[in-house]
């Protein structure tokens, strides 16, 4: 009993002491701004399905969905339209309006996206490295989307070994969980201005794909379109070579964008026509942004529903999910 007593009054003094320097180190300003008392906020589950994939740092979801860690890949392969992108793609066509709409008409539905710019061309190399065969994919994203290039994340997940992705994501995943646990709890003094988390807390279902922010910024700023490019003949090469691809699969391409500050759109119709397909672009009336590049909770909701809506209205995703 004495041992017991003894640990619980040390316990008791360390988080005295804990919480006296959280309060009284940041009122010293031994530095501009340093120290300072952080803390990462209350959040709801992000559901069952859903894997911690970045805050600050590097994102999980390129070497997960390379390397087919967990179930993320087993669920795209059972996808009848697959969905690729950037970030913006999965904050702007929100799981909420997608998800539900798809599986009410007995379709399944995944997303590729990844942030970091990543492009067009990760996509491919998922597609086929995993040998994904769905009835359609949606490609989102404006010009940059169909130009060339991976992003530095991509780049390091293709050059890891399938046990060294492994191991780093449970680690960050094992790091972020005693971080979460502790520090919506307790405050971290922070000495060197390193920041906790950013404004956005993301996990990922493996079962859509998709991202579940579960703390985001709310800026309220407007979507902007500005001039196209004069030519967009520099996306034909990458995304001609997409659509061989998806066409060899048996797929059919979707094109369509979400918007963001200054949005550029002339890309959608000139590729629809050059490769004959089709695209899909709601209006942007009355969107907001979250940070300036993606749009808010409610505006992705609502652009997503209003995708959908067209979407489902194709001849061609008539023909080809519904046979009519």
């Amino acid at each position: 009993m004495r041992f017991r007593d003894a640990t619980l009054t040390v316990a008791l003094w360390l988080g005295l002491a804990f919480l006296a320097a959280s309060w009284v180190f940041p009122r010293l300003h031994l530095r501009p701004g340093l120290p300072r008392s952080l803390e990462i906020p209350r959040f709801e589950s992000p559901g069952r399905d859903a894997f911690f994939s970045f805050s600050v740092g590097e994102e999980l979801s390129q070497s997960v969905l390379y390397h087919d860690l967990g179930s993320s890949i087993d669920h795209a392969r059972q996808a009848d339209i697959l969905f690729f992108g950037n970030s913006r793609m999965p904050l702007g066509l929100r799981e909420e309006a997608i998800v539900p709409a798809a599986e009410e008409s007995g379709l399944r539905v995944f997303s590729l996206a990844c942030g970091h710019s990543e492009k067009t061309r990760f996509a491919l190399e998922l597609i086929r490295r995993h040998d994904l065969r769905p009835a359609v994919v949606v490609a989102s994203g404006g010009p940059h989307l169909f130009t060339e290039g991976i992003s530095e994340v991509a780049e390091r997940a293709m050059g890891m070994k399938r046990w060294e992705a492994w191991k780093e994501q449970l680690e960050i995943r094992g790091k972020w969980a005693l971080q979460s646990r502790i520090h919506t709890r307790l405050p971290k003094l922070d000495l060197l201005g390193d920041p906790l988390v950013s404004r956005w807390i993301i996990y990922r279902s493996s079962r859509t794909g998709w991202w579940r922010p579960v703390t985001e910024p709310d800026v309220g700023e407007p979507v902007t379109v500005i001039d196209d490019f004069a030519s967009y003949d520099f996306l034909l090469p990458l995304a001609s070579e997409l659509q061989q691809e998806l066409r060899a699969r048996g797929a059919q391409l979707v094109l369509t964008m979400v918007p963001y500050r200054d949005s550029r759109i002339g890309h959608l119709p000139f590729l629809a026509k050059a490769l004959g397909v089709p695209y899909v672009l709601p209006p942007f009336d009355g969107l907001r942004l979250a940070d300036g590049s993606h749009l808010d909770r409610d505006s992705g909701r609502r652009y997503g529903e209003a995708f959908w809506e067209r979407f489902v209205r194709l001849p061609e995703i008539r023909k080809r999910l519904h046979g009519g």
